[in-house]
């Protein structure tokens, strides 16, 4: 007995100690930030530029090979000074005063479209109900009504936000009900098997689960709103981003139109950055 003891203590004496050793990061390991954010994340944003810049570039080369005809087109070193024209002039402050406020009217009461897609993608009855209006309205080609909203609505701003609106709006209930009825099964059985309640399983599982949708859908309707304040000031309009663009026109004012035209395409990146870092925010599990 007293040698098997000797043994083990002799035994646990030669075995070899177990060292744990943390791994050592070195600084050429450690990933490359810049402004806070990991230099891989910057890199769509900087192929992007580059993208632009590139054929910024071609445009404008084949503008100074007189390759383009001032006449029909204008090439970047004409438009951009007449774009700080135009701002310098106050003219820009102006048409970006009411364009705004009429956008900002139409894409806010579309936004009633989240609610009632989130209602139909759940009540399957209340699609049945709807589904052939949605239908027929996202379709049809709502341009055409735009001389009838004038007449129910006038000249001013009113009749510009119910374009807006009819077009903004259909886009974000479909796109809406779409995300709920793609709500994962599962999550939906496990909820429930945890005891959650119909209006828990509601708020937390199908919600958020249509969050990446409803994004998408508004990403969509803010191009559709946008083209909804071209139309609406360009067939009925004395003043706005619209109206400038038709006036240059008929002017031939190329360079005057590529600036506006601009100042939209500026418009309409601001937009879609800012639904970038509200589906980051409210959906980060997608990334």
């Amino acid at each position: 007995m007293a040698n098997q003891q000797t043994d083990s203590l002799a035994e646990s004496s030669t075995t070899p100690p177990i060292i744990t050793t943390k791994p050592v990061v070195t600084a050429s390991a450690r990933p490359r930030t810049f402004l806070g954010r990991n230099l891989q994340e910057w890199l769509p944003t900087i192929v992007g530029i580059a993208s632009i810049l590139v054929v910024g570039g071609l445009w404008e080369l084949a503008g100074q090979l007189k390759m383009i005809d001032s006449f029909v087109l204008s090439w970047p070193s004409k438009f951009i000074p007449e774009l700080f024209k135009i701002i310098g002039s106050g003219q820009l402050a102006t048409d970006l005063a009411v364009s705004g406020l009429e956008f900002l009217g139409g894409f806010a009461l579309s936004l009633l479209g989240i609610p009632l897609g989130l209602a139909i993608g759940k009540w399957r009855v209340l699609e049945w109900i709807l589904d052939p209006y949605i239908a027929v309205m996202n379709a049809l080609p709502l341009v055409a009504l735009v001389p009838l909203l004038v007449v129910m609505f006038g000249l001013g701003i009113a009749s510009k936000i119910a374009i807006i609106f009819l077009l903004a709006f259909f886009t974000i209930v479909i796109s809406t009900a779409a995300g709920v009825k793609t709500t994962d099964p599962s999550l939906i059985k496990a909820a429930r098997s945890f005891g959650g309640s119909e209006f828990q399983i509601f708020q937390k599982v199908i919600i958020p689960s249509s969050v990446p949708f409803i994004i998408a859908g508004l990403r969509l309707a803010v191009g559709k709103a946008l083209i909804g304040v071209v139309i609406g000031e360009l067939l009925a309009s004395t003043q706005g981003i619209g109206y400038s663009l038709r006036s240059a026109a008929e002017l031939f004012r190329t360079a005057n139109f590529f600036a506006n035209l601009l100042v939209l395409a500026i418009f309409a990146v601001f937009f879609n950055w800012v639904l970038t870092v509200l589906e980051k925010r409210l959906a980060p599990w997608k990334d």
